[in-house]
């Protein structure tokens, strides 16, 4: 092992230590001072450390669609709690409500249909650009092969367009 591989791991053992320190200390910053918010907080994220614990990507693009729909979903609970002042009392309340829980569920749920959505979405629109694309190119070819005639070699890849085209 190389002293710069030795080096990139290291520092991103100390990264994650540093992070886990520094989300204990936040956490323990809410618990103390906020409980409410804690505890909302901690019920509502469990479907973002869901998507985050079973993401095997580096990019974390699961864990980003549902964390955001999922953060987005406990806006409207934490203003509820604002609006009592982050009491605990208050935060036992909202969790108790069966609505929020749902509305906690289906802003997630939302997240993971964006996450399975949209590369099928994206796949379906290049595939038919890039069909359109290869249309035009024969459409062009052929263009070409009125004007110049023989002078034009013959293309067995245009050919072989023109068929998977008729079909």
């Amino acid at each position: 092992m190389s002293a710069d591989t030795e080096k990139s791991s290291l520092s991103k053992k100390q990264l994650s230590f540093k992070g886990i320190i520094f989300f204990l200390i936040i956490s323990l910053g809410l618990m103390t001072f906020l409980p409410g918010l804690a505890l909302i907080l901690f019920i509502g994220l469990l479907p973002t450390v869901g998507a985050l614990i079973s993401d095997p990507t580096k990019a974390r693009a699961q864990a980003f669609c549902v964390g955001g729909c999922n953060i987005a979903g406990l806006v409207p609970l934490i203003h509820e709690l604002y609006g009592d002042k982050f009491k605990l009392q208050a935060a036992y309340g909202i969790i108790h409500n069966d609505v929020n829980l749902l509305l906690i569920l289906c802003a997630s749920a939302v997240g993971w249909g964006i996450f399975f959505a949209v590369p099928v979405i994206t796949i379906a629109f290049y595939k038919t650009r890039d069909k359109t694309t290869l249309i035009k190119m024969v459409r062009r070819y052929d263009e070409l092969k009125e004007t110049w005639g023989d002078a034009l070699p013959p293309s067995p890849t245009i050919d072989h367009l023109k068929q998977k085209n008729q079909k």
